[in-house]
């Protein structure tokens, strides 16, 4: 019973937090005496093999990952344990990596240890992973936390490798948050500073960058009444993009006391506000967004800056709900300060239709010209499955898609999709670069009795960029079975498609097997095998054989320990 009072001393500071003594110690009590430590987990190993006659082929021969989740439950503290690793990849001169971390909670108390994620507001700190530790706490409508931590590790680009990565100072990083929720009414801030390491590369590294400081306040800010909300958000930032330069004392702000301020530093706002009406399902509403130009924050992938909104949204069911309509008009406009020789002040318009004409027949339909960043997968050779991811600037953004049920077993989907964009190099919107990629699928599928499927799909896809050109068109088939029922399925495709890339005509034919096989409820199986074979006139076949097998083991929530009691104690003893 003694350890039972050393762990009730050890959560006295959260049961004074506004917790109920008496129902706290009842609890614990009684976790104490029955199945006090339980634990449930999903673990998991990943490998894969491929060889290629091809000597410059991307892929390696083989390379292989562990992860897993585990999570403990001791007397109501949940402690989720994520972890993953993976070799060293030798074609791309990439290192062995590993992600481990563990959260564990008490009641609305969290404690993050090693690599997390935490997320503040788009402008601020939104969702970067971190290597350090954090802290939660939920109460009575108030929502605080924090973190310090890694958001960037250190590396140095190898001109000899074939990876495109540019290289990094290694950056340190802090913040914290809180927001207070009252009846209709929501009050937030938030702070954020993180700053690079000047000595972690060398000070001669090959891409000549330079280390950055970053501070940033934020304020939210929200209130209903009634039907009517308002929403507001604003954010203040500080940008130091050489923390190398000597530090000065002119031009103080706000955050001169946490952030590096030199010559280099710049002051930039952000800030966002809506007024929305809700009606019945409907909901209505005007915003309006102004971001500086140059806004940038180390916490987040990447940002639109530069660039002011003003919009109007309406979203309403009609005909008993069977049309789902989401419509957003707006003007927008960049060169906030004069300053761009490339400009523009435009109308925009988005729209997201979706119609169920019958239990049969249901037809979408989507529209965007709004510009804002997005990640773009650029793939020069195709089928090859190695992707070039670039940062887009969207331009126009549109599709459409049929789904319609000839009966209980036949199904045909129809989609096509068109995207322009202008890429992004180094927060520089290449005008003459524009990104454009259409594709098609036109879908037949059947299921039949016993776990069997099958279906037939035309493909055509074009993509146009600053590089090139890439054509492609051909069928495919697709079978799956369940030889038996939550144990043994399997899968095959094969497909043959014709292509243009950059003038050069390619046929390209390929095989795909699927196999999934559970040993027991816990213990489950895939593996994958792909054929791909390229031909063209100019240059030898390219033949690639890839595998890929899975090992998932899962284990629902289990007892550990039963009981602390002394006499449990000495039986299991």
């Amino acid at each position: 019973m003694k350890y039972f009072k050393i762990i009730l001393i050890l959560f006295i500071p959260y049961c004074l937090a506004g917790q109920d003594l008496e129902q706290e110690f009842n609890t614990l009590k009684d976790r104490w005496n029955k199945d006090p430590l339980k634990v449930s987990s999903s673990i998991g190993f990943n490998s894969t093999f491929s060889g290629s006659n091809n000597a410059n082929s991307y892929r390696i021969p083989f390379g292989y990952n562990i992860f897993g989740n585990i999570n403990f439950d001791f007397l109501g503290i949940q402690a989720p344990l994520g972890f993953f690793y993976s070799n060293k990849n030798t074609q791309f001169n990439l290192p062995a990596y590993r992600f481990v971390g563990i959260s564990p909670s008490y009641k609305g108390y969290t404690l993050h240890l090693g690599d997390r994620n935490m997320q503040f507001s788009p402008y601020t700190f939104n969702n970067i992973g971190f290597t350090g530790v954090g802290i939660e706490v939920e109460n009575n409508g108030l929502h605080v936390k924090s973190f310090y931590g890694r958001i960037q590790r250190a590396t140095i680009k190898d001109i000899n490798t074939r990876n495109n990565f540019t290289s990094t100072f290694k950056r340190m990083a802090w913040g914290a948050a809180a927001e207070y929720k009252i009846k209709n009414s929501l009050f937030g801030l938030q702070l954020f500073h993180a700053s690079d390491d000047l000595n972690s590369i060398p000070i001669a590294n090959p891409d000549s960058i330079k280390p950055q400081s970053n501070s940033i306040l934020g304020l939210k800010f929200e209130q209903k009444f009634g039907i009517i909300s308002l929403k507001s958000e604003y954010a203040f930032n500080a940008l130091s993009k050489d923390a190398s330069l000597e530090n000065t004392d002119d031009n103080k702000h706000l955050l001169s006391l946490i952030n590096k301020d030199n010559n280099s530093t710049g002051i930039y706002n952000a800030f966002r506000s809506a007024i929305e009406v809700s009606i019945n399902k409907s909901l209505v509403g005007i915003d309006f967004e102004r971001i500086d130009p140059g806004y940038e924050s180390l916490g987040t992938l990447f940002f639109n800056n530069d660039m002011e909104t003003i919009s109007s949204f309406l979203r309403m069911p009609l005909l008993k709900n069977k049309l789902q309509t989401n419509f957003r008009f707006g003007l927008q406009r960049n060169n906030l300060k004069k300053t761009r020789i490339n400009s523009y002040e435009r109308w925009t318009t988005a729209a997201n239709i979706i119609y169920q004409a019958s239990k049969k027949i249901s037809f979408n339909v989507n529209f965007n010209n709004f510009q804002f960043d997005q990640k773009s997968y650029i793939n020069p050779t195709p089928f090859l499955d190695v992707d070039t991811i670039i940062i887009t600037q969207n331009n126009l953004n549109a599709g459409l898609g049929l789904n319609y049920n000839l009966n209980d077993k036949n199904k045909i989907l129809i989609s096509l999709s068109y995207n322009n964009s202008n890429s992004r190099k180094n927060e520089i919107i290449q005008q003459n670069a524009d990104v454009t990629n259409i594709l098609g699928n036109a879908m037949y599928m059947v299921n039949v009795n016993n776990g069997f499927n099958y279906g037939f799909t035309l493909t055509y896809s074009n993509l146009n960029y600053a590089m090139g050109k890439t054509t492609l068109m051909g069928p495919s088939t697709q079978i799956s079975k369940d030889w038996i029922k939550d144990k043994w399925s399997s899968s095959f495709a094969a497909s043959f498609f014709t292509g243009n890339a950059n003038n050069v005509k390619n046929q390209i034919l390929r095989f795909y097997l699927t196999n999934n096989y559970a040993l027991t409820k816990e213990l489950k199986t895939n593996i994958q095998i792909m054929f791909n074979q390229i031909r063209n006139k100019n240059v030898a076949s390219n033949n690639e054989l890839f595998i890929n097998l899975s090992i998932n083991y899962t284990m629902k929530s289990k007892t550990l320990i039963k009981s602390f009691k002394k006499k449990q104690l000495d039986h299991e003893i």
